[in-house]
This record gives structure tokens, sequence and C-alpha cells, in this order.
């Protein structure tokens, strides 16, 4: 029973809520976010080379989430220097932020460098910062989704299947498929895409309560993404 409380307490203090508001992939206390549609932008980012400005962006707290707009600005070519953030581990602590951008600039290249970062961490006790930053980079797939890549919906849809999943008992953070799964569904509404709807419309009719409140919350966030896009969603709110 003491083992199972601490992997409840766990599960809890990693957690990442998407509210009204933002996407948020946060621990107790953290004042990290995934977007804020471009509202908070960095003043201290201005004429910076394309490294040196995504370094500015990344090593910085939002409070209201990452700035999506001068990230999606940044473009592709700021992915070699995110993916070299996330080989490092002296940076872990901007990990978080590294795997939200990413996101936020989408395409082939970042599912598989997500992708790759959750299945690196996976299976084994991780650090607070790794753990969020692995939670993240499952949410941070529902953008990359949203541009219609194959790969991050596949994993997004077969991880919020398992979020039922049995998990053993840990005393430690590790990447439980319950806490995935919920990420995923959360990605699944961020991304607005009508196969997210299909697996998210299966799951409401087959989970209990909580898991038909969490879809629905999930689907809400679908349907006005897939009205309004995303850039306009986040920027709304």
């Amino acid at each position: 029973m003491q083992a199972t409380t601490r992997s409840n307490g766990l599960t809890r203090l990693g957690a990442i809520a998407l509210s009204a508001t933002l996407l948020s992939a946060c621990t107790a206390g953290s004042s990290t976010a995934l977007a804020d549609g471009g509202r908070a932008e960095s003043a201290q980012v201005t004429s910076l080379g394309p490294n040196e400005s995504i370094d500015a962006v990344i090593r910085r707290h939002y409070p209201e989430g990452l700035p999506y707009a001068r990230i999606r600005r940044a473009g592709p070519a700021a992915l070699a220097r995110l993916r070299a953030i996330l080989n490092d581990p002296a940076e872990n602590e901007w990990w978080p932020n590294a795997v939200g951008a990413i996101g936020i600039i989408g395409g082939p290249d970042a599912s598989a460098a997500l992708i790759g970062f959750i299945q690196a961490h996976s299976e084994r006790a991780l650090e607070p910062d790794t753990y969020r930053a692995a939670l993240t980079a499952v949410a941070a797939l529902g953008y990359v989704a949203h541009g219609g890549d194959a790969r991050a919906m596949g994993f997004v849809a077969d991880a919020a299947r398992r979020v039922n999943a049995p998990s053993a008992p840990a005393r430690d953070l590790r990447l439980a498929p319950s806490a995935i799964g919920v990420q995923a569904i959360l990605a699944l509404g961020i991304s607005g895409r009508p196969e997210a709807r299909a697996v998210l419309e299966e799951l409401q009719r087959s989970g209990d309560d909580a898991m038909r409140q969490r879809t629905a919350e999930s689907l809400q966030t679908l349907e006005q993404v897939a009205k309004a896009g995303l850039a306009a969603y986040l920027n709304r709110k």
C-alpha cells in the first residue's frame, strides 16, 4: 500500500494539464508551460543569430507558456541546436522548453526527435526535469500531429489507448503508461485532426467517468483548434 501511494504521488507530481488557456507542462511549483500563442515573447531576444536566438528563448521560465510565434519564426534551422541541447545532460533544466520548441517547429525531424527522446528515457528512474521533459515531449507531439505528421499521430493515438495499462508500483519517477497516456490524450486534442477525434470518441465510449471527462475536454479543444487553426486558437486565449 505504501508503494502504491508513493507511485500515485509521483504520477501527480509529473502531471501535465491542458487548461482553457494553455497547454502546460509542469511539475508542482514549475513555471514552465508549452505555448502561449506568442503573447509573452522575450524582450531579451532581438537580432541574434539563429542558434543564439533559440538559446535565449529556451533558457527562460515562462509562466504563461513558450513564445509560439517567435519559435515558429526560428523554423527548422533551429532543430539541430535544440537536439544538441537535449543531448547535453548539463542542459536538463531547459529540456522541457527544448522539447516544447521542437514540437512547435514541427515536421518529420521534430517527431523523430521527440519520440526518440521519450523512448530514450523509458524504463528507468528519472530526475524531475527529465521526467517533466519526457511528458512535455508527449504533449508536444500534438503540435507536430497538427501539421499532418503521421508518425506523431500514430504515437499519441497508441499511447492514449494504453492510458489504463497496469503499471508496477514505483518509488521513483518513471514513464508509466498512464502518465504518457494522459499526455497523449491532451496531444490528440491540440492536434485538431479528424484522426484524433476518432480515437478520442473511441476512448470516450469505452472509458469510465474520469476517461469520459478527460476525453470530452480534449474533444472540445480539438473542435476549437480544427475551427480556428492552432495559432489562432492559442492567440485568442
